[in-house]
Formats: C-alpha cells, sequence, structure tokens
C-alpha cells in the first residue's frame, strides 16, 4: 500500500509517475492517492480510505490512532534533534547508535499514545546519560533543502553520520514536525520577508527561513541538499547566496544525481568542514604565528596527488621551500609519489635535513598518505588556502585550475570563509587545453604566449569539451588565424570558469591564480581582463597545494601524531624521521571489496603493505569496518 498527497511539485503528479514506473517494474499494489481529493471535505477522504482499505472504517477509533501517530512523530523528531546535536561528541563511538536502535524498538512495540510518551521519557533518558565530552564552542552546521534528499539517508549517502564523524554540532529544522504538523506558509514568508514574498515550493519557504535562522543564531555554516532537477530549490538557490553574503555564513550546495558519489562527497564534506574550523580557530587564536624564530636542520614535506599530475615540496622550519618537485600521474598515484619523493630526496642533503612529518592532499591523498605514514591527510581546499594565505596574508580571492578540476576560495582576514568547485564537467581545466592544443598543433606551453600576439580574439563555446572542439573546427575551416582562435579559448576558459565555479561568489581583490593553468599567460590576461584588476600568479603557485600540505605538516606536533593504524608508519617514518629509501623497497596494491553486511554494500577501499593491511575507507557502518593486523 503506498499513499500520495498532493502537492506542487512535479504537479503533483507524483502518483502517476510512481504508479507507472513501479507496475512497469512488475510490482503489484494499490494505491491510496489523496492527492485526488485535495481541498475536498473530509468525508471525501474518509471515502478513499474506505474504498482502499476497509469498507467497515470506523472514524472514531481511527482519529484515536491518527493522533497517537502524530504524537510518534513529534517524540521520534525531538530525539532525532538531540541526537543529531551530541552524537558527534560521544566519549565512546557507538554508544548514540546503540541506545537510537532501543529506543525504536521501544516505538515500533508501542500500543498507545501513553506507550508512546513512557517510550519517549526512556528513550531521552539513555541519550542524556551518554558520556560525552561537547565542547563549549563546536563546530554548528545547519541542514537545508528538498525534503525528501535532506531527510532520507541513503538519498543523501549519509550527510549526517559523515558530519557527526568530523565532530559538528548538526540542525536539521526540515522535518514531519515542522513541516507537516505545525506548517504556516504565511508565518514563514513574514518571518523572512526581506527574502521570501511568494510559496516557492513545498519546502522552499522553509529553507530560506531556516537558512535565515541559522544566520542570524551564530551558526558556522548551511548546507543545502536537493535531486539535481527539483526546480523549487534550484530557485532557493540565489536567495541562498543573498543571505550568505549578508550575514557572512558560507553555503555547501550539494546536487544529487545517479553519477553523485561518496568520494566527491566526501571531498566537499571535507573541505567544508576543514574550512569552518580554520575559522573557528583563526577567531580562537588570532594572534597565533606559525613560524619559528630560528633555524633547525627539520623539514616537513607536503605532497599533492591530482588526477594528471602529483607535486610535492619540502620546507624547513622556517618554512622556505628548500625542495620542489613535479611528475606526471599517469594514472599511478603510488609510484607517481614514489619519483616525486625520491627526487625531493636527492634535493637536500639527509644525513643533515630530517623531515620529520609528512602531510598530503589532492584525490589521492589517503591511499598516499597511508603508504608514507603521513600525520596530516587535508582536502585540498583546506591545503590551497592555507599555502596561498601564508604568502599573501591580504588575499581575498583564489582561483585555482587544475588538470580535471578547478575551484574558487573566498578569504576573509585570512581565513577561507566560502568556496565552491566544477561538478562533473573538467571544461576549462589542464585537460580540456590538453586536448584543444592538440588538435592545433601546438604545445600546451605555448598556448599563452600565441594567445598574446592577437589582435581580435575568436568566439569559442566553452561549456564543454564537446561544444569547444565543434566550434574550434568552425573556426578553423572558416579561416580564422591560429592566434585567434587560442585567444579566443583562454578568454573562454576564464567565461566558463567565473560563470559556473565562481557563480553567486563575491570576487574581491586582491586576487591569486594557481594550478598548472595559471602558467598559462592568455588566460592570465583574460582573468584580468574580465575581473578588471591585477591578478598575482605565483613562480610556485603549481605547488601550492603541496606547499600548504607542507605548512600543515610544520603544524603538526610530532608527539601528537596520529599514524595510520598498522606498522606502515614505523617503516616510512622511522625514528620520527621519513625512511626515503623504504618507500622505494616496499610493494603497496590496493584492492575493493563489496560488503554485503547490510543494504548500504559500501565499497571499501584496502592498502596492502607487502601483502599486509595497512588500512582501508569506505564503509559507511562500523559493520564493514577492517583494521590491520598486528
Amino acid at each position: 500500500m503506498l499513499v500520495q498527497f498532493a502537492g506542487p511539485c512535479r504537479l503533483g503528479y507524483y502518483d502517476e509517475l510512481k504508479d507507472s514506473i513501479l507496475r512497469d517494474l512488475g510490482y503489484e499494489f494499490d494505491m491510496l492517492n489523496f492527492a485526488t481529493v485535495t481541498g475536498k471535505p473530509l468525508k471525501e477522504y474518509i471515502e478513499v480510505c474506505k474504498r482502499k482499505i476497509n469498507p467497515n472504517v470506523s472514524v472514531p477509533h481511527d482519529v484515536v490512532n491518527m493522533l497517537a501517530t502524530f504524537k510518534m512523530v513529534e517524540c521520534l523528531d525531538e530525539a532525532n534533534d538531540y541526537y543529531l546535536a551530541n552524537a558527534a561528541f560521544e566519549d565512546n563511538p557507538g554508544d548514540f547508535e546503540h541506545a537510537r536502535q532501543a529506543y525504536f524498538a521501544d516505538m515500533r512495540n508501542a500500543a498507545c499514545e501513553k506507550d508512546i510518551v513512557a517510550a519517549q521519557k526512556a528513550g531521552l533518558e539513555r541519550f542524556r546519560a551518554i558520556p560525552c565530552h561537547k565542547p563549549d564552542n563546536p563546530v554548528r552546521v545547519g541542514l537545508v533543502g528538498e525534503y525528501f534528499t535532506a531527510v532520507d539517508e541513503s538519498s543523501n549517502l549519509g550527510v549526517e553520520k559523515k558530519l557527526l564523524g568530523m565532530g559538528v554540532e548538526l540542525h536539521r529544522m526540515l522535518n514531519m514536525t515542522n513541516r507537516n504538523l505545525h506548517y504556516n506558509e504565511k508565518n514563514l514568508r513574514a518571518s523572512a520577508s526581506d527574502y521570501i514574498t511568494y510559496d516557492m515550493g513545498p519546502t522552499s519557504s522553509m529553507t530560506i527561513v531556516a537558512t535565515l535562522k541559522y544566520a542570524q543564531e551564530g551558526f558556522d555554516g548551511v548546507i543545502h541538499m536537493k535531486s539535481s532537477g527539483c526546480t523549487p530549490e534550484i530557485d532557493c538557490m540565489p536567495v541562498l547566496q543573498h543571505i550568505s553574503r549578508d550575514m557572512h555564513m558560507p553555503v555547501l550546495y550539494l546536487s544529487y544525481d545517479s553519477q553523485t558519489s561518496d568520494t566527491g562527497l566526501d571531498t566537499s564534506l571535507e573541505a567544508f568542514y576543514g574550512m569552518l574550523a580554520m575559522k573557528k580557530e583563526k577567531q580562537r587564536c588570532p594572534q597565533h604565528n606559525p613560524k619559528p624564530q630560528s633555524r633547525s636542520l627539520n623539514a616537513f614535506l607536503g605532497i599533492d596527488i591530482g588526477s594528471i599530475s602529483t607535486k610535492g615540496v619540502i620546507i624547513d622550519s622556517q618554512r622556505q621551500i628548500i625542495a620542489r618537485s613535479y611528475q606526471w600521474t599517469e594514472g599511478d598515484p603510488v609510484n607517481a609519489s614514489r619519483r616525486v619523493i625520491a627526487e625531493l630526496g636527492g634535493q637536500i642533503d639527509q644525513s643533515k635535513v630530517a623531515v620529520r612529518t609528512v602531510a598530503t592532499t589532492g584525490s589521492a591523498r589517503r591511499l598516499v598518505g597511508a603508504m608514507c605514514g603521513a600525520s596530516v591527510i587535508k582536502n585540498e581546499i583546506t591545503a590551497h588556502a592555507v599555502g596561498t594565505t601564508f604568502l599573501h596574508p591580504d588575499v581575498r580571492t583564489i582561483l585555482e585550475i587544475g588538470g580535471q578540476d578547478s575551484k574558487i576560495i573566498c578569504v576573509n582576514g585570512g581565513i577561507a570563509v566560502d568556496y565552491a568547485m566544477n561538478t562533473l564537467c573538467a571544461a576549462g581545466t589542464g585537460v580540456f587545453l590538453s586536448s584543444q592544443a592538440h588538435r592545433l598543433g601546438v604545445e600546451v606551453k605555448q598556448f599563452g604566449e600565441i594567445a598574446l600576439t592577437s589582435k581580435k580574439h575568436a568566439n569559442i563555446a566553452a561549456r564543454c569539451t564537446v561544444s569547444a572542439e565543434s566550434d574550434l573546427v568552425h573556426k578553423i575551416q572558416v579561416g580564422y588565424a591560429r592566434e585567434d582562435i587560442i585567444a579566443g579559448l583562454c578568454k573562454s576558459v576564464s567565461v566558463n570558469y567565473l560563470n559556473n565555479v565562481g557563480k553567486g561568489k563575491n570576487i574581491i581583490t586582491p586576487v591569486v591564480f594557481q594550478g598548472g593553468v595559471s602558467k598559462n599567460v592568455g588566460i592570465v590576461k583574460a582573468f584580468e581582463d574580465k575581473l578588471g584588476t591585477t591578478v598575482i600568479v605565483d613562480p610556485d603557485g603549481h605547488l601550492m597545494g603541496a606547499f600548504g600540505a607542507a605548512l600543515l605538516a610544520a603544524e603538526e606536533q610530532i608527539s601528537a601524531r596520529k599514524p595510520v593504524e598498522g606498522d606502515a608508519t614505523s617503516c616510512a617514518m622511522k625514528s620520527g624521521e621519513l625512511n626515503f629509501d623504504a618507500l622505494q623497497e616496499f610493494n603497496f596494491a590496493t584492492r575493493t571489496i563489496e560488503c554485503n553486511k547490510c543494504a548500504n554494500h559500501c565499497e571499501i577501499i584496502c592498502i596492502n603493505r607487502d601483502g599486509k593491511l595497512i588500512d582501508s575507507w569506505g564503509n559507511r557502518c562500523e559493520k564493514g569496518e577492517l583494521k590491520p593486523r598486528h
């Protein structure tokens, strides 16, 4: 039996759509479709129930049960609010989950409202008895968005559990109590009259009001979740951008479709949390200065493992780069990292310089972190922000374009306060430019210089590689000069970046441009022309992720290091010092297994060194946890 209520989403046709899909899949069922009686007297609803469920329906009896159901909904939402706000700080991992399952069991066994109240009291007492150490000022995040995506764990790939695991206090106004039992659209709109006038959709008003409320209450950030085609929530996004700018509170936008993966989601959440945590730490210790006053022989290594290239730097105790390396990844991050680390080791006197800590960033950060016993494993947003603000304390906007991704980071007072990354499309990135250079028969390194010789650029569409290539071929066929086509490509890259990655962001000077594409002087000029300001490019701008990682490694106290479980650290970090030779000798292998211990069917990635497991990740619950054997 399926129940369908009416609503503006898909013009109320969800019932017909679900009916058709499920019957095509071979299911047999009846649908209790209240959409057909929307706005009609209660008697019509009762008639539908009698036809579909039971012709002898007792209205008084069912009213009592319905009121008890409403009470249970309120209790469940109250318990969930407490769980979201406190579960991240439990002393013993799993205590809250076990208490929650016991609470759910009591609720399932409740036969009347009296039983529901008793189960609620017992459940909250269990929650409050759990040992916790909650900091005075934790990172607080509000969750908003489209109803089903924001609430359903399977639909949002476990966002709540991922954030709780990072130590975040969560709040979600969107629940059945607030949206269905005590909902008043007119009052909601009145409470945010500066931002909303009309009813934009089933949860749009609540999305806007909740975001404004979280900003007013001093939350550190908001995460907006929706399915990719949810038009009402798409309409909300420009409003949320206004609130974000007005209230100085970052908003992370997550859009889900069939291509959304745990890996991409984890990167976005880690970057968002890292940004919020750094901002809070900076506010707590504004006078902190990591620079030591005297020179020592201690050094720190940072490595940035990207899809196209792998970069590494070693810095000394004064945070000066003393070794640098740039290698092509070539689809093999393990061997690319080995080459980078070997080259770095060859640039220093290992008898005098000791690498004390290692940090990794980039798409293969965890893999390489396990391999070399890294004490810090950070996302690219955090690493780039740390590196850039160290060199340019007054920077306000960081533009970064790499091999297959691009990002923008907004900075205020040396703190990353907002960011965005490209989604699935790699148009305008390094691989895009390499493809066009190959078609034109020139080296990509020559692109910038050739572009500067153009008198009038050609108009090239850079929405995606396919459309750009079609447009480029057309320009060649009608006789455009090569330098004009290349200049047009450079301009289109800058426009595409600002219209997509930079959409809704307040780009303020000083602006720093980094990543491999920053070496293209044609694109640098295109950005300067479009933004009307000077764009700063550092000589080591393409190494900024690795430099930021090295700075993070330098700040990590050796005594407080948290090595990877197993014995990888004792080999790669021998006696508190990086063993360069060991990394070349060991045999590292990656394999994946599918966990079938619950409905998630997680893909678990296992890292083995010489046949022994040293690390694993990818499990969404403790059932899929794999621990190295000692």
